[in-house]
């Protein structure tokens, strides 16, 4: 058994900090690429974090529609699905893909919720129960995140460029001089997309143009929250707003997850919440990991 560690927040998703689930890995079973294959769901309980469930496959990405219903990208061509305190694990392909990317256009209904979910071979659509696969085109070779406004104007992040699912096909279009590691899309008018190099803002009016980000590093996460998009580096948080850039919380964030009410920012070391006034240093429990013999 190696010396426990605090979890490292994979995912998380809910309405308010108090009803949220955090999925989260041990960080040396992270570094393994998930050998072990558990994930500990976390709720935050009278303001202290606590495993609540432990579940035996990884998780990627998760996307909550407004109805309830959580969708989670994970390996072996299945995602898993949360509601009402239950998981399930639902097939998506015969194939063992591994899924990132996943996002949806919500129903009343489980059934009427249409789910988008990435491989970096193939995009996948559930409509009415029913999964169809698009293969993405030859050349990608990675495929991250993924964006859009309707079930005809989706964004994919790869590193072959921004790509856009039109309803029909999987098309090629024109994006930033940089690798796409997210998207967020504002309106039919506007997007922003954060690349390796740097962040970009699209407008139909300009076309592309780059955004003088604080951060020197890379940017590696997205997030649009309460009119606001964040973008998590390996300097800190960085927020835009009213079209001006500035660091917001100093350490290395990889991943930017709402939670409702509030915003998680974690890294390989630390997680922070913020309510929307204050950056709080987010104490997750800590976990051995039992090595192979």
């Amino acid at each position: 058994m190696t010396q426990p560690k605090e979890l490292n927040v994979i995912t998380a998703f809910g309405v308010s900090t108090d009803s949220a689930i955090i999925l989260a890995g041990q960080p040396d079973e992270l570094e393994q690429e998930f050998s072990a294959e558990r994930v500990m769901a976390v709720q935050i309980i009278n303001g202290v974090c606590e495993v609540v469930d432990t579940l035996p496959h990884p998780i990627v990405n998760s996307w909550l529609s407004p109805n309830g219903r959580a969708y989670c990208s994970s390996n072996k061509g299945h995602i898993l699905t949360h509601f009402d305190g239950s998981w399930i694990r639902e097939k998506v392909c015969d194939k063992e893909d591994t899924f990132d990317g996943i996002w949806g256009i919500s129903g009343d209904s489980e059934q009427q919720d249409v789910v988008f979910v990435t491989s970096d071979e193939s995009l996948y659509i559930r409509q009415e129960g029913v999964w169809s696969e698009y293969p993405m085109p030859q050349q990608v070779e990675r495929v991250t995140r993924l964006h859009g406004l309707s079930l005809d104007e989706i964004y994919i992040c790869t590193d072959d460029g921004l790509l856009c699912w039109n309803g029909k096909e999987i098309i090629e279009i024109e994006g930033p001089d940089d690798d796409p590691v997210g998207v967020i899309v504002l309106s039919k008018n506007k997007m922003i997309v954060a690349g390796y190099d740097g962040l970009y803002q699209w407008s139909s009016e300009s076309g592309w143009k780059s955004l003088d980000s604080p951060a020197e590093e890379p940017t590696v996460a997205t997030l649009f929250f309460m009119d606001d998009i964040f973008f998590g580096t390996t300097d800190g948080v960085v927020r835009l707003r009213d079209d001006k850039l500035e660091l917001v919380c100093e350490f290395f964030c990889n991943q930017l997850v709402s939670i409702g009410d509030a915003i998680i920012a974690s890294g390989p070391d630390e997680a922070y919440l913020f309510d929307q006034k204050t950056w709080k240093r987010l104490q997750l429990p800590k976990l051995g990991f039992e090595e192979e013999p």
